[in-house]
């Protein structure tokens, strides 16, 4: 689906996990970008010479962004700060969710020529990494971490847009499928790809997981679709179909081609290892059940994935494999991630 007419949308985190994979998405609908940029060293030399991109160059973006928004009709906001150990964190990541949103609808209350706002928030908004119950878009928002109550408020600034008619849409997706995620996902890939046995096949939880492919296609559907003011909130955003880590790990190999190599192992011993060797936390995201119902954006905004979750996990598996091989052979394939 094209636009009628060429538009121009600003993207903030065009150098990040989802914004790699968006960004060339866009320009092939046929939309002009503005992507501010902190390090240019980060940027694609393909987008920097590409006419059809505004790349605007500042130690700190939020302080250009009246420039950046000028004759932008719409905006993908994906800038933000997770995966991160500091003592600090709390401050970091109301500084850069909160701060950096608040600033950016600020600038766009005032510009007058903005129809939509997206804003990539996350499923951390609502809940914490483990719930026995399903979890959708009506569930009352406990989020359990900085980083979800940072998100939850940056999602508070976003819907005050809405009453000046713009659609203000916050996505909360749970963890996301990708060769070059970081987090969680990153943690699975590694495991994975030593090919060693692996105690979790009795391991038969829900997990809710959605593809960078399904996230970028939601978006880029949006951007094409123009939606309306009255579409505007959050929509918690999953492939359908929970995995349990069992599946997971299984696609994960067969996209290795190797076969899956998991032993039966009882869950209660598992999570007593895990709590001893990585933390409560890590082995709750691991063992744990987070079943999330995502199917209202589908209903509401007409989408729907292009790609099948468990192919998309083989497909992550093995272009892992192959930007490893890339890089051991010299080549300048990276994963690191920006906001």
């Amino acid at each position: 689906m094209m636009p009628e007419k060429r538009e121009r949308v600003l993207v903030t985190g065009s150098t990040g996990f989802v914004g790699r994979h968006l960004v060339p998405q866009l320009l092939a609908s046929g939309f002009d970008l503005v992507l501010p940029i902190r390090n240019l060293e980060r940027c694609p030399s393909s987008l920097r010479s590409n006419p059809r991109v505004q790349i605007i160059q500042a130690p700190g973006w939020d302080q250009t962004l009246s420039e950046s928004l000028r004759g932008v009709s719409g905006v993908v906001h994906l800038a933000g700060l997770a995966h991160i150990r500091n003592p600090r964190g709390s401050r970091l990541f109301y500084d850069t969710n909160v701060g950096l949103t608040s600033t950016l609808v600020d600038e766009v209350k005032k510009s007058r020529n903005v129809s939509f706002f997206i804003h990539m928030s996350s499923l951390a908004a609502v809940t914490a990494n483990v719930n026995d119950k399903t979890v959708d878009d009506y569930t009352p928002a406990q989020p359990s971490t900085d980083y979800g109550r940072s998100k939850l408020n940056a999602e508070a600034s976003v819907a005050e847009l809405s009453r000046l008619g713009i659609a203000a849409i916050s996505l909360r997706p749970p963890v996301i499928v990708g060769s070059d995620a970081k987090g969680n996902w990153a943690l699975l890939l590694r495991l994975a790809a030593t090919g060693i046995p692996l105690p979790f096949r009795s391991v038969h939880n829900r997990r809710s997981l959605v593809s960078v492919r399904t996230v970028t296609e939601a978006i880029k559907h949006l951007c094409c679709t123009n939606p309306s003011s009255a579409t505007s909130g959050s929509y918690c955003l999953t492939d359908p179909d929970p995995l349990s880590l069992r599946s997971i790990l299984s696609e994960l190999r067969a996209g290795f081609g190797m076969a899956p190599r998991l032993l039966p192992v009882p869950t209660p011993i598992l999570a007593n290892l895990g709590n001893a060797l990585v933390g409560r936390h890590v082995t709750a995201s691991l063992l744990g059940d987070l079943h999330v119902d995502g199917s209202r954006f589908g209903s509401v905004f007409g989408f729907q994935s292009s790609i099948g979750l468990r192919t998309a996990i083989q497909e992550s598996a093995a272009e892992y494999q192959h930007s490893y091989r890339s890089n051991r052979m010299g080549g300048h394939t990276s994963h690191e991630a920006s906001i």
